[in-house]
Parts: C-alpha cells; structure tokens; sequence
C-alpha cells in the first residue's frame, strides 16, 4: 500500500511540473480517484475478514464510480447465510447489475478490477452460486409457489426449464386432483407452454362434458350439445341420449328415439333395432305388417332382402367334422365352420366353436360372438348365458344387459328376473339393474305380478316392486295362474289369491291343475272337484291313488274316475260319460274310446259297446281315423274297422305326424303315409322328421336330408350311400 502513495506522489509531482493551470482540474479529478480506490481496497479487505457491516458501506460508497465491483461486492454480502445481510434474490439482483456493469466497463477499469479478484470468471462463479442455492431452495419447498418465485426472481437462470418442468408437472398434478372444468381452465390460461397442455384440453372438454351432464337426463345432455357445438364429446353425448332413450330396449322406445332426435347419428342404429324387434322371427306375416306400419323405412332393400330369405327354412349340415347350413332346396347357406350347428328359432341360431358358442342370423353373421359357455333360449327378448361358471344375460341383438357375474340366473318374466350371488336372491329388470335388493335365500320366476321368496326355510310371495305380499310362512307355493296359486303347509294343500288370502283353506292332500274351471281336490283317500272360487262343485267322492295328477285332471272337458278300482269318465257336471267298468281309459273320442278290461286292450263305441275286441297289449287312441297298437313286443297302425294299414309286425311306430308315421324293423327306421306307404324304405340308423317338409337321415354316421312328401333327397353328406 506505502508503495502504492510513493507511487501517486510521484504522478503529482511531475503534472505540476509539465501541465498548464487549466489542467489542475483533472489533477483533482484523479486524486479522487485514487482516494476511492482506496475505499474499493478497504471494502475488499473488510470482505475478507467477515466485517460485513463495514464492507457494506465502503461498497454501497464505491458504486458510482467502481459500479461492477461494488455490486459484486454487495451480491457476496446478501448471498451469505453467516450476516444480517443475507437475501439470496437481492444477491442475485446485484451480481446481475455487476455483470451488467462489468460488460460496459473500460479496460482500464476491468483491469483495475482483475486485481482485485472482480472478473467474469468470479462474477459468473457468483451468479451460478446464488443460482444453484436458490433452485436448491425451491426444490426442497417443492411447491407450484417456491417454483413460481425461482423462476420470477431468477430470470437467466440455468435451471430455469427445469423449474418450469417440475413447476408444471405439479401444477397440472393440482388440476387433475381437483379434476374440474375450473381447475384445468386455469391450468390451460396459466401454463400455456406445458408439456401436459393437450392433456389438459383433453381433460377440461372431458370434465366440462361430465359436469353439465352430471344427471344423467336426456335433458342435460341436450343442453350440453347446444351449448358446446365444437367440443369433442359430441358423439358420446348423442349415444348417451340414445341408450337413455332406448333402454327400455323395446320397437316404441326405438322409435319414439328417431321420432325426437331425427339428427342424431344413432338414428340408423335405431331404424335397425326397430326392425330387428319387429321382424326378429324374420316371418313374411312380420316383414308385412312391418312395412305397413312404418313405410318410412330408409334400409327398404334389406328388407326386400330379408324377406326372400325369410321364405327359406334352414337346416343344419355336416361336412366332415364341421357344421353349417342348407335351405330348403338344399343350397348350402351358410358354410360348415362350426363345431356345433343347432336349428333356427326365431331367426337365429347356436352355433360352436371350439367348446364355446354364439348365435347367428340367416345371413351367418354373428349376433352373439362366439365366446359363451352355453346360451339358452330367448324369453322377453332375452337370453341367459353362461361363461367360466357364472351368468349374464343379453337380447336378440347380442348386447350384453349385464356380464356373467351372477351364480344363477332365472328366465325373465314380466321385465324381471331373479339372479344370485354369494348364495343371496334378488331380481334385475331388463336394463340389468338390480331393482330387488339381494335378501333372499331363493326366489322363483314372475307371474301375474308375484314371485315367490325364500327366507329361513319359508317361501313367501312379492310383487314387481320388491312389496312383501305374502310373508314367508309356507313350505310351497306353486306359480299363479288364473289369479290363484297352490300352497303348502304342514303337508296340507290350500289356494292362494293374488293378494295373500286362502280362497281355499290348508285342508287338501293334494290339488291338481286347473283345466276347464275346474281343480282336482284330494282328501283321505278320495277326491272331487272345486271351481276357482273354492267352492266345491264336484264331491269328493271318487277314489285316488298316487297317480292320480296324471290322470284325475279334466282335458277337454272330461275327467276320469275311479270307483272301486275300476276306470270310468266324467263331465264337468258329473254325467258319467263311461261307466267305472274297465281297467283303464284312453281319451274320449268322438267314435271310439281304447279301454282296458282284463288285461287287454280294444275299442267301445259311444254306448259302450264293444267296437273292436279285447286283444292288444296296447291301444291309442283314435287320430284322423287311425291308431297305434301293440301285441306283445309289435307295434302296428290299425283303421276304425279294425283292418290293419301297418301290420304288427314293427319295433315301433311313432305318433302320428304330419300323416306320417316312423316306424322301426331290424334296427332300422322307415316312414309310411296314412295310406300305408312307404315314403322312405326302412334302411336308416336314425330319422327324425324335421317339419312339414323334410325328414332327416344318418346311415353309418353320414347324414342326409330327403323330403316329407316323397322321400327324394334334397342334400346328403359325402359319402352317404345308403338308398332312398
């Protein structure tokens, strides 16, 4: 430092010597700034020594003239955690203004400063100290705010895109906690550049989609389409408006849908549904009235199409080890692809693959995929399923109502049906909703509004609404039917209303069927009749036995009875219409009645005379002028005179059906007409009448099918060879 004065004095003393008077002036200027110097010095050294308070106003004193070193100086002193002064973002403010000054310093001055350990090297080291120590700071705070106020305070920083990164992952974590419109709007107006920013446009018109339509209703979302035309969930808002509308599932629903919503985009969809209900048994009788009560229509050809096909009856084929279909004029319809090929009902049919199954329609399109367990037949529009041991159900168009969850599930009936899980009942509508809480410990099927429930051991009665009609205080309780039901208890048998109340007491051992207003009763040993009033109408005067439900109810307006072991028949009044004289009765018949009488079979007429002796082992009745009879282990077809059409001479002879009867010889099976020809020779292993048109055939495990009428093939499997 005494070099330093040496130095200056030396300076002075030669301008005295060699300037004019006019230069005194930039003498004085320069011993001031040799005077300040000084002061930088002493604020550097004060620095040095952890005098903070004495570094701090030598510097705040130098920073006019020294502006780089002196801010520089300031930055140590704010950045410091170990004085008063410490202040990390003013820090950063001066070492910011130091590097601003530094750049615009002359060289003089920067060398000068160099010396003093001031340069771009020490500036920068300092900005990136307070920098890194800011961020650090941030980071442990971790929030949107610390982040926020790093990247406002810290301008140029290095970490600045990291800042931003994390501050706006956390921010658009913020709005999909909050997971509203609001939230994501903000989200979008205040991070426009984030990354996750199409995520949150995505997520704001998702939320602003759920919110508005929050009810559920038709209604909302309508409103919503009308207030958001541009917004990406339009589609889903007019399939929800068309499942809400159509969740009924039924023609009015559809239609009452393309009535009052003709612009959706599902109105085709619906067109369809209406006429897949409509037509689903794809009958001309269908297609017609179809076409009469909605001729606006818009898919016309595939109904001109359909009713071609409807004109045709399918029947299952075998290729090999695969199965398809044929029509009636043996075309093959749909190829053999199947492991499993069943008849169409209604217009579709089960097929299987691989040991699982589907339904298809004529066109061999795929309603139902092929991917169930089993599937049962329709009822009220839908069909049960099975899949890996549980149960679902869907409809006719193959929508599963719900998914195989349930460990039983019953038909449904009246727009419900019982189903179960972890051995409780309750009922679910066609929506597969359940509307019957799961309590019970069985249930039964619907009918006439009631269905029976199990609690404890006892089965009582419900109605549609899941009302308690009938507490469960009995041990049965059959199906109503004509407004009554049979009922059990302590092993007596009473009568049921709809409401609960006995018409008939707990007094009967058993109670048949009603047939003609009329309901066997049965009690100690004997039984009559009772009306649906439970009024008795016939005494109780004839005797029973253990299979008297299948013989004691009345059939078209006759019943049997028994008296002292013998068989007569009754009217509805009890006029003994036969006398109790034979073993046993057929029907009655409007010629001859097949009685029993020691041991044998024959014939009585009208008055009971005999008509046709007593020598058959067996003997129908009476159809179109023909019976069935039986010798011994042969079966035969005789006439009203007695004569034979087919001897008895036969294994079996079928019922009658369509004028034809199968009959058996040898192991073989053979058809005849009423006249006693044989329509198709005795050569088959198995035949079985298909309808009013063909008969089907296998021999040796190849099958064919041949027509009713005459017995010409109309398709046979390749290799079958076995003559018509």
């Amino acid at each position: 430092m005494s070099d330093l004065k040496t130095q200056d004095r030396s300076i002075l003393n030669s301008l005295r010597q060699h300037c004019k008077r006019g230069a005194l002036i930039f003498v004085a200027m320069f011993i001031i700034v040799i005077a300040q110097a000084g002061k930088l010095e002493k604020a550097f050294e004060a620095l040095e020594v952890h005098n903070y308070f004495l570094a701090k106003e030598l510097f705040e004193g130098s920073v006019k003239k020294h502006p780089a070193a002196a801010w520089y100086g300031l930055s140590v002193i704010t950045g410091k955690d170990n004085n008063p002064f410490y202040q990390l973002d003013t820090a950063y403010i001066y070492i910011l203004r130091s590097e601003r000054f530094l750049i615009g310093s002359a060289a003089s001055e920067k060398s000068y400063l160099a010396e003093l350990g001031v340069n771009e090297t020490t500036v920068t080291e300092q900005k990136k100290q307070i920098d890194d120590q800011a961020y650090t700071i941030a980071k442990e705070e971790n929030t949107i705010e610390a982040y926020n106020r790093f990247l406002h305070s810290y301008v140029f920083s290095l970490h600045s895109a990291e800042a931003t990164l994390i501050r706006d992952f956390l921010a658009f974590e913020k709005a999909r906690d909050l997971n509203t419109s609001l939230a994501y709007k903000e989200f979008i107006d205040t991070y426009p550049d984030a990354d996750d920013i199409y995520e949150a446009k995505a997520r704001y018109q998702e939320t602003i989609y759920h919110e508005a339509t929050a009810d559920g209703t038709v209604q909302s979302f309508m409103q919503f389409m009308q207030d958001h035309p541009e917004s990406p969930h339009l589609r889903a808002a007019e399939d929800q408006i068309y499942l809400i509308s159509t969740k009924g599932g039924q023609v009015e629903d559809h239609y009452s849908f393309i009535l009052q919503h003709p612009d959706n985009r599902n109105v085709s969809d619906a067109w369809r549904n209406v006429y897949s209900l409509y037509t689903r048994d794809l009958n001309i009788g269908a297609l017609t009235d179809f076409l009469k009560e909605y001729p606006d229509y818009p898919f016309i050809e595939d109904l001109i199409d359909d009713y071609k096909l409807a004109k045709l009856t399918f029947y299952p084929i075998k290729k090999g080890e695969s199965w398809g279909y044929i029509d009636n004029a043996g075309k093959v319809m749909i190829p053999a692809n199947f492991d499993l090929a069943e008849p169409f009902i209604n217009g579709l049919a089960l097929v299987g693959k691989d040991d699982l199954v589907g339904l298809v329609n004529k066109n061999g399109v795929e309603v139902a995929p092929i991917r169930y367990d089993d599937i049962e037949e329709f009822s009220e529009e839908m069909a049960i399923f099975e899949r890996d041991g549980l149960y679902g159900a869907i409809t006719r168009v193959g929508k599963e109502i719900f998914p195989a969850k349930y460990d039983d599930v019953g038909t449904y009936s009246e727009g419900l049906a019982y189903v179960s899980s972890n051995d409780k009942y309750g009922f679910v509508d066609l929506n597969g909703e359940v509307v019957i809480p799961m309590s019970y410990s069985s249930a039964g099927s619907f009918s006439e509004g009631r269905a029976t429930i199990e609690q404890n051991g006892q089965i009582g009665l419900i109605d549609t609404k899941g009302n308690m009609i009938v507490p469960c205080q009995f041990d049965w309780i059959d199906q109503f039917k004509k407004g009554t039901a049979r009922v059990r208890k302590d092993e007596k048998f009473g009568l049921m209303d709809r409401f609960g109340d006995l018409v008939v007491p707990l007094e009967y051992d058993r109670l048949g069927e009603w047939s003609d207003r009329r309901m066997l009763a049965v009690k100690a040993g004997i039984c009559g009749y009772i009306d649906p009033k439970g009024e008795t109408v016939i005494d109780l005067k004839y005797e029973s036995d253990d299979g008297i439900l299948s013989w004691g109810n009345f059939k078209n307006g006759v019943a049997q009875i028994k008296v002292k072991g013998k068989m007569g028949m009754i009217d509805t009044l009890d006029n003994r219409l036969v006398p109790a004289i034979f073993q046993a009765i057929g029907d009655i018949d409007p010629k001859l009645i097949s009685v029993k009488k020691r041991g044998k079979w024959g014939y009585a007429d009208l008055d009971m005379q005999l008509a046709l002796p007593y020598k058959y082992t067996m003997a129908w009745n009476f159809v179109n002028g023909l019976a069935r009879v039986r010798s011994g282990d042969l079966f035969g077809v005789i006439k009203e005179d007695g004569t034979a059409l087919i001897p008895l001479e036969y294994e079996l002879v079928s019922e009658m059906s369509y004028d034809r009867f199968i009959v058996q010889k040898d192991g073989l099976f053979g058809l005849m007409d009423t006249t006693g020809l044989k329509i198709i020779l005795v050569h088959y292993d198995q035949l079985e009448i298909i309808d009013d048109f063909a008969v089907r055939v296998s021999h040796h495990d190849k099958m064919a099918y041949l027509k009713l009428e005459n017995g010409e093939f109309i398709w046979k499997e390749e290799g079958f060879n076995a003559d018509p």
